[in-house]
């Protein structure tokens, strides 16, 4: 076989294996490039049958919480909205000690 290259559409497989023997970067090349459509197609079959899931869909928007059936964008909602572990006691002036030096 001469060094010249084969023409593929005259002798294919004459060409191919030209190909692997001379530039066998552009033959793998082609053989990955090729596998893809194929995979396309299968892959996700394979996936499920491994026991991958597709993710959950991204939400859109970020859920409002909805309480007690009340509005949280009222504006009188917003009274009643700190939690009683938050709030601080009443303290009188007896019970505040000043530690002045």
């Amino acid at each position: 076989m001469s060094g010249i290259p084969q023409t593929f559409f005259s002798s294919p497989l004459r060409y191919i294996r030209w190909a692997f023997h001379e530039k066998p970067a552009i033959a793998w090349s082609m053989v990955l490039g090729g596998m893809g459509p194929p995979l396309l197609y299968a892959l996700p079959k394979v996936r499920r049958r491994f026991g991958d899931e597709d993710p959950p869909e991204v939400p859109h928007s970020y859920p409002a919480p909805i309480s007690a059936g009340r509005n949280p964008f009222d504006p009188a909602h917003e009274e009643d909205s700190m939690p009683e572990l938050l709030a601080l006691p009443p303290v009188s002036e007896s019970q505040i000690k000043l530690n002045i030096t």
